[in-house]
């Protein structure tokens, strides 16, 4: 037989439990956001709603709290919304403002392919562009040509001309970095570095691969164009077959280069195996095609302590 204090206790304290969750139950339902959501939603209710519903409004308030004061919550990362659900007040989940921003980042980061460059190119932006009087030009052309791509636009890409350090690359990439938040996906490469591992790639036949993503991605960024060592074969089969696919596409291409479109032609000229000028004028034509040259003048900015 049971002792006698041992259940009035029991009941006492299951009577404290269910007074204590009926309290919790009505706060819940007096909440703003639960009382702003019934009045909009009143016609849809059914009339016994508040009652049948009354666990779901305090797992909404609840987990609502928990997820403004940053603390753990039941499904971390997503948030509470209130619904109608056959005539009852229900919750459903959706990603919080941070996993939606931490979703987006990492859509943009594979969106954009930085290759043989600095990884913190991917923090460049158009906002933190110093704007000298050598330099505004260039600004402008970039400005348009992103402004033109976001639209739906098919503008000509951009040439930039300059001496060392006066901001080329770094403008580029803030092009790229905002390009991705429009959807479109670009690859920013940096020339010389990529011609002299070309080799690498004989043994397991990945530079039909890797020409066709260069060929074919949405915006192709060509960085220091012209301070490669090229070979015959390496400016008309490699080069020279991505420039020819994307102008015969009207791909947007931008480049960067210390040389100007004249000196550029000069450099393509001389291979390994003598001066072909035929071919580097018909290369020429070809990004003269794909961009507008303008020159970038300042300040070498690697040498600022």
């Amino acid at each position: 037989m049971q002792n006698i204090g041992k259940v009035l206790q029991k009941i006492l304290d299951e009577r404290a439990i269910k007074y204590d969750f009926d309290e919790m139950i009505k706060a819940a339902l007096k909440d703003p956001e639960v009382q702003a959501f019934i009045k909009e939603h009143h016609a849809e209710l059914t009339p016994d709603a508040l009652n049948k519903s009354a666990a779901n409004v305090y797992e909404f308030v609840t987990q609502r709290d928990k997820v403004q004061q940053e603390s753990d919550s039941t499904v971390s990362g997503f948030a509470p919304k209130l619904i109608v659900n056959n005539g009852l007040i229900d919750v459903e989940y959706g990603p919080t403002e941070q996993t939606r921003t931490a979703v987006e980042r990492t859509t943009q980061a594979h969106k954009m392919r930085l290759i043989d460059l600095p990884i913190t190119l991917r923090e460049a932006a158009i906002t933190e562009f110093e704007r000298t009087e050598g330099r505004i030009r260039a600004l402008a052309l970039a400005t348009e040509f992103v402004a033109q791509l976001s639209a739906g636009q098919n503008p000509k890409g951009v040439y930039f001309s300059g001496n060392f350090g006066v901001g080329k690359t770094y403008l580029m990439a803030a092009m790229a970095n905002k390009l991705v938040t429009f959807g479109k996906s670009v690859t920013l490469i940096h020339v010389p570095t990529f011609i002299a591992g070309l080799s690498s790639h004989f043994g397991d036949n990945s530079l039909n691969d890797e020409v066709q993503k260069l060929k074919s991605v949405d915006v192709l960024m060509l960085d220091d164009i012209g301070a490669e060592s090229l070979s015959q074969w390496s400016r008309d089969d490699v080069l020279g077959v991505i420039l020819q696919y994307r102008m015969e596409n009207q791909l947007p291409t931008v480049f960067s280069s210390n040389f100007s479109f004249p000196e550029l032609e000069e450099h393509f000229a001389e291979t390994k195996t003598g001066s072909e000028p035929v071919k580097a004028a018909r290369l020429m034509e070809r990004i003269k095609f794909l961009a507008t040259e303008v020159v970038m003048e300042g300040a070498n900015r690697r040498n600022r302590g």
